[in-house]
């Protein structure tokens, strides 16, 4: 049975991250023929400028430039692959019931590191 509360949990936890589009990935590929600036290519295909710096530099080379077609071959296939994402139950609940509280983003995210806190890498 699906609730308002689920639904906004759906939205919460499931929904922050869109992938790029084929046309997205096709207009930085003629943004950055055309010599347009990091800023005027994302307002042009409406993401932020992180956005496609990060996709250039995650599928761009040196030698070849950015090739729209191989980078959106490599995003299915990443897409494709199996991986653990199911959140552990306790999380969920913890998560639904602020959200039935009606709790901002930050305040969740303090209980959340309250709980669960968050471990850095010794690397960094």
């Amino acid at each position: 049975m699906e609730t308002e509360v689920s639904n906004r949990f759906d939205n919460f936890v499931l929904h922050m991250y869109n992938h790029l589009t084929r046309e997205q990935r096709y207009g930085i590929y003629l943004g950055l023929q055309e010599k347009k600036s990091l800023k005027a290519i994302a307002q042009a295909i409406k993401v932020s400028e992180s956005t496609v710096c990060r996709e250039i530099k995650r599928h761009g080379d040196s030698r070849s430039g950015y090739n729209w077609a191989a980078a959106d071959e490599k995003a299915k296939k990443l897409a494709h692959r199996t991986s653990n994402r199911k959140l552990k139950p306790e999380i969920a609940m913890l998560i639904n019931d602020c959200i039935t509280k009606d709790w901002s983003p930050r305040q969740t995210a303090e209980v959340m590191n309250s709980f669960f806190p968050f471990k850095t890498s010794s690397r960094l």
